[in-house]
């Protein structure tokens, strides 16, 4: 009687598990293509994303100069809007312009500041590497002027 018990209860299982698989493979069938639509989706809206970071990490320098009556220097770096610059020059009123992690872009790198530019001399350089997180390449983002 025993035996009988657990083999009844082992074919229950069994139809139950195949009751449950079946709707979760349909529903795994008609959700894929979606969840590939909305991977596409995020990946093109990286570049934008990272193009209004940077716009906003324009305005936050621009905050941080008129505060200190400079721009952090390369050693600083973007840091600088974060946390007091400890190395020279060293702002006498300061309070901090954004998170740190409104630092990285999109794929998790930090975001490239260089002062004075080589692109903008008179001022610094601000850029993401994009997607394929290599320097000067044709995917490299940079805000507008």
């Amino acid at each position: 009687p025993k035996n009988v018990d657990n083999s009844r209860r082992r074919k229950w299982i069994t139809v139950i598990s195949a009751c449950l698989l079946l709707p979760i493979a349909m529903l795994s069938l008609v959700l894929a293509p979606g969840f590939v639509v909305m991977l596409d989706v995020v990946t093109e809206a990286n570049p934008q994303r990272a193009e209004a970071d940077l716009e906003t990490l324009k305005i936050c320098l621009e905050r941080f100069r008129g505060q200190a009556g400079f721009y952090p220097t390369t050693t600083q770096g973007l840091s600088a809007l974060v946390t007091k610059p400890t190395a020279g020059p060293v702002p006498r009123q300061w309070t901090p312009k954004t998170a740190t992690s409104s630092l990285d872009d999109p794929w998790g790198r930090s975001y490239q500041y260089r002062n004075p530019g080589q692109r903008n001399p008179e001022r610094y350089d601000l850029w993401s590497l994009g997607p394929d997180g290599e320097d000067t390449t044709s995917d490299d983002i940079w805000p507008s002027r």
